[in-house]
């Protein structure tokens, strides 16, 4: 698992040397830029959406002799562009004082973001020549950055602060603007089409006085008052506030990652309830704002992140339950207009995770460790199938349009069919640690474990049709 994905407040992240991905609907898919940004150092792709060129980074690590003590030579690190119909790579930039360098795309040009010297450097280049126009260096350490829908904002979370606060960072000036508050603790996400910031904050976490505040603000009217915070330390005049009282943040595996609608009707806060059941546990809650009429409705026994169908419809969580001495996994669908449920039960072993088609109502959920085969849901046919074909995992994935169809990287490739329930490994020459899509060119892209080349491969013919090297930055 990435830093870009979560803050290291969660124990998903800690656990990054074990497994890649927390439970719930997954945030492992890959897409042409993406509201999450790519953490370079894992080898993944980035792509932007504007004009298809890729970029990797490749580094270089000093090997010693057998028997000699390790090099002192630091790693040789740089970030590679090959442009949309390209044949050779063009280096945008060394990284060798860097550590964990990440890209995004904002509406300003390509942002490069990396920590030097123990605090955050910002570099802002041109989207067409990547030419560096603007940098700024923080004592922060960003991780987690989510992309606002117009592309002037990212909100981002500084783990150089022992209550992880989350900055907003203007795109076109790289100043930052922390969100304000007065409690332990904030999550907050984008909406999918305005720049409108939903936020969760956490009081007294584990105490008996435990409650949090869900607000959403209109970004683009804070920035006419100038951000301004009033009497009670919060920005001003919120769209909504409302405070919920006996729940506190979910942060081990399920996590309180804020799920919006695709139609923004809904916001869905997965939280830990109180008091403790009989085992001792905190029970798992869905906490489900109605953004219209900041109505606050509850779903008991429902873990997160959630995930919606494309028309908005359904919600769809997980639980779990315990059987002949073994936990059962479930999805469970809860309908957002009247919070009525309906539990799938899952031919998993593991945890599962999962992801909710666009084309149709289907759920494709794959277990942790990828071991288990993929599990096909069918939500309107109300069909369960075990899909035929290896094991994989959602560790690096795409789903390419109007195809119903995923295609995984996970140390080789393969193809998921959602319409025949099947998973296909693909023989290729290059074993894809990673997979991203140039959605013009209806082509994916591959990199190797080593990065060192791009191929590019057409789904339709099933080949590769181009490949980069990638230059070793030594």
């Amino acid at each position: 698992m990435s830093k870009r994905f979560y803050r290291v407040f969660l124990p998903c992240c800690v656990l990054a040397a074990v497994v890649l991905a927390c439970t719930g609907s997954s945030l492992d898919e890959e897409m042409p830029g993406g509201m999450l940004g790519t953490y370079l150092e894992s080898g993944q792709i980035a792509v932007d959406p504007r004009t298809e060129t890729s970029f990797v980074m490749r580094q270089s690590i000093a090997q010693a002799a057998p028997g000699a003590p390790p090099p002192t030579e630091a790693a040789r690190r740089a970030l590679y562009a090959v442009r949309a119909d390209a044949t050779s790579a063009e280096l945008v930039t060394r990284l060798d004082d860097t550590s964990d360098a990440r890209l995004m795309f904002p509406a300003t040009g390509t942002l490069l973001m990396s920590e030097q010297g123990g605090g955050e450097l910002l570099r802002l280049l041109d989207g067409e020549t990547h030419r560096e126009i603007r940098r700024r260096s923080t004592r922060a350490r960003y991780h987690g950055t989510r992309l606002s829908p117009s592309g002037r904002w990212i909100a981002v979370a500084d783990n150089d602060d022992d209550d992880v606060p989350i900055h907003l960072l203007d795109a076109a000036t790289l100043e930052t603007i922390p969100i304000p508050h007065d409690g332990q603790w904030l999550e907050a996400t984008w909406m999918n089409g305005s720049d409108r910031l939903a936020a969760i904050v956490a009081y007294d976490i584990g105490q008996p006085a435990e409650r949090m505040r869900l607000l959403v603000w209109d970004i683009s009217a804070l920035e006419q008052k100038g951000f301004e915070i009033g009497e009670l330390g919060y920005w001003v005049e919120p769209e909504i506030d409302v405070t919920v009282e006996g729940v506190g943040p979910d942060i081990f595996f399920s996590f309180t990652w804020v799920g919006v609608s695709p139609n923004d009707r809904f916001a869905v806060f997965p939280v830990l309830g109180q008091p403790e059941t009989a085992d001792g546990q905190r029970p798992h809650r869905l906490l489900v704002l109605e953004l219209a009429s900041a109505d606050v409705r509850v779903v008991e026994d429902a873990y997160g992140p959630v995930g919606f169908t494309p028309d908005g419809s359904t919600i769809v969580s997980y639980r779990y339950g315990d059987g002949t001495g073994e936990t059962r996994s479930f999805l469970r669908l809860v309908d957002v207009q009247t919070l009525e449920t309906e539990d799938v039960e899952l031919p998993l072993l593991g945890l599962p995770e999962y992801f909710v088609s666009r084309d149709g109502n289907l759920v494709v959920v794959a277990d942790l460790s990828g071991q288990d085969q993929l599990v096909l849901v069918d939500i309107d046919q109300q069909r369960v199938t075990q899909m035929a074909g290896p094991g994989v995992a959602f560790r690096s994935f795409v789903a390419r349009p109007g195809h119903r169809e995923l295609w995984l990287a996970d140390a080789g490739l393969y193809r998921v069919d959602l319409m025949a329930a099947t998973v296909e490994s693909i023989t290729l020459s290059v074993a894809a640690a990673h997979v991203n899509y140039l959605p013009s060119r209806d082509q994916l892209v591959l990199v190797p474990e080593d990065v060192s080349r791009l191929a590019f491969f057409d789904p339709n013919g099933r080949n590769i049709v181009r490949e980069v090297a990638i230059p070793d930055p030594r």
